[in-house]
């Protein structure tokens, strides 16, 4: 994910996280960038058109074990706290009609040049929860 944010300094740059969801964790087994999308150094807004496509076929092929468990994005230069956009974004996600993963992660991924950092959260309650 780095290498791939990199190549889209210094603006923001993201996708999806898919996996298998269990219980209480979530093992991610890849992700997957959108075709089309918006960016800035402040902002990043993916189409997910070719997304939804590649959900459907890799949930069909592994019969549904693999699923959408989340997004990821980047923060050049900035920190791993997520912002309001970020809170609002991963909450209509949880509450859209179709999304079967009611508690999505969200990634965010600190682009530094002598250092990366990143944080994981999850969906609960209405908030999001740092994940440890």
């Amino acid at each position: 994910m780095y290498s791939i944010a990199r190549s889209h300094l210094p603006n923001e740059f993201g996708g999806i996280l898919i996996g298998v969801k269990y219980s209480d964790f979530w093992h991610i087994t890849d992700f997957e960038v959108p075709t089309k999308y918006t960016h800035s150094k402040t902002g990043f807004t993916r189409n997910a058109d070719n997304l939804n496509a590649y959900l459907k076929d890799i949930y069909q092929k592994s019969n549904g074990k693999i699923e959408y468990l989340g997004e990821w994005h980047t923060h050049p230069f900035g920190s791993t706290m997520y912002s309001a956009n970020d809170f609002n974004s991963i909450s209509e996600i949880a509450k859209e009609e179709n999304t079967k993963n009611k508690t999505p992660i969200l990634a965010i991924l600190s682009i530094h040049r002598e250092k990366n950092k990143y944080k994981f959260y999850s969906y609960q309650n209405n908030c999001l929860v740092e994940l440890v």
